[in-house]
């Protein structure tokens, strides 16, 4: 199978790591396994937008089996290539308290999210934790959910 894991930040540690430990333990299955960060580092607005687009238009021009979207900018970036690529092989993983964070963002963020939302209800949607994927369940009417407990050891 091949399996293109998408990330938001390449050196941002948590995210980095566990989508290297992910791309390994897919290899280790026999599967081929492209890791793509949207971002090389912390810039500014220009240079994340620019980013974006590049990975837009690399998703848009390639073909996987499964797609990994890792965090709120890969799941963006994966409700806007729907057009380019087959249904049912996108896999959203959230890392956060998604009830919670979405509690605490003005309306505005509100609207957005609850779209992005609507296009990924019935895509599999892969929580770190118990407590934050049944909240999302309730709140958000996911359809598709799994737990997997974050199993990575951060250095001291």
């Amino acid at each position: 199978m091949k399996i293109l894991v998408i990330t938001d930040f390449a050196t941002y540690v948590g995210v980095a790591k566990t989508s290297e430990a992910l791309q390994e333990c897919l290899l280790s299955d026999g599967n081929i396994v492209e890791r793509y960060p949207i971002y090389e580092r912390f810039g500014s607005l220009l240079e994340r937008v620019l980013s974006l687009m590049r990975a837009f238009n690399y998703l848009r021009s390639a073909r996987f089996d499964r797609i990994i979207l890792m965090h709120f900018e890969a799941i963006f970036i994966g409700v806007l290539c729907r057009f380019f690529q087959p249904k049912g092989i996108f896999i959203n993983a959230i890392y956060t308290d998604l009830h919670g964070y979405y509690s605490g963002v003005s309306v505005f963020k509100k609207f957005l999210l609850r779209l992005i939302f609507l296009v990924i209800r019935n895509d599999q949607i892969v929580f770190d934790s118990r407590e934050s994927e049944l909240k999302a369940v309730e709140r958000f009417r996911f359809t598709y959910t799994r737990t997997i407990y974050n199993i990575m050891v951060p250095p001291a």
